[in-house]
Formats: structure tokens, sequence, C-alpha cells
């Protein structure tokens, strides 16, 4: 993991609200990721520059606009604040949902279904 060497610590602006963000460490966040991840990644960058040049050759300019428009639309809408963010009707577009790739196989430990999901919903489970 000689790539990790240029990584360096987060900068802190603000405290953190544990109650809605749950226990934060900085070694998930400064942790390379997996180079299959990376290698997925990349080939999906390169597949979706690949669609955008393939549809303007085609339609024309603005069919390739067009999908650029419904990407960064979709990829601004989020729920509110506290509560991660799907981005379902991106996956679709993008054709995300169809596929089985890494995060799918090895997904972060906060999307188990057998997992609290944070510090209230324990304290709820606690109290009754």
């Amino acid at each position: 993991m000689a790539s990790g060497f240029g990584k360096s610590m987060p900068l802190v602006t603000a405290p953190a609200n544990t109650l809605r963000e749950g226990h934060s460490s900085f070694q998930h966040s400064t942790e390379d990721i997996h180079p299959v991840d990376a290698m997925q990644q990349q080939e999906f960058a390169g597949a979706w520059s690949n669609k955008v040049s393939t549809a303007a050759r085609i339609y024309g300019s603005h069919a390739a606009l067009r999908l650029k428009m419904d990407r960064s639309i979709l990829a601004q809408y989020q729920r509110l604040p506290g509560m991660p963010s799907s981005f379902a009707g991106l996956d679709c577009v993008l054709q995300r949902d169809t596929k089985i790739d890494f995060s799918d196989v090895l997904a972060p430990p906060d999307l188990s279904p057998d997992m609290p999901k944070g510090v209230h919903e324990v304290m709820a489970a606690k109290l009754g």
C-alpha cells in the first residue's frame, strides 16, 4: 500500500455532532480504497465519458448536455440532514442498479439491516 503515503489527516473545522452523525474516526477517513474498488470506479468513469461522447456523435450535442444535466440534477437531490442519501434516481439513470459491484458485496456496516442506525435508535431500543 505504497500509495497511502500521500494521505494526510483531514482538517477539522467544527466539533463533531455525535448525536446526529455517530462516532467517527480519522482512521477510516484516511484509509485507501480497495484496489478492486478503484478499478471499478475508473471503469465507470470511462464508461460514462464514452456514453456522453457517443450520444453527442449520434444524436448531437443536446443529447450529451441532457445526459450531463440529468446527472447533475439527480446528484443534488439529498435527504434531510442526518440521514444518508441513497441516490436511487441517480443509480437508475447511470444504470448502477443493474450491476453487482464491490460495494454490494462488501458494503459498509452502517447499511446492514441488523445494525442500529444511530444513537437515537439505540437509546429508543434501550428505553423501550
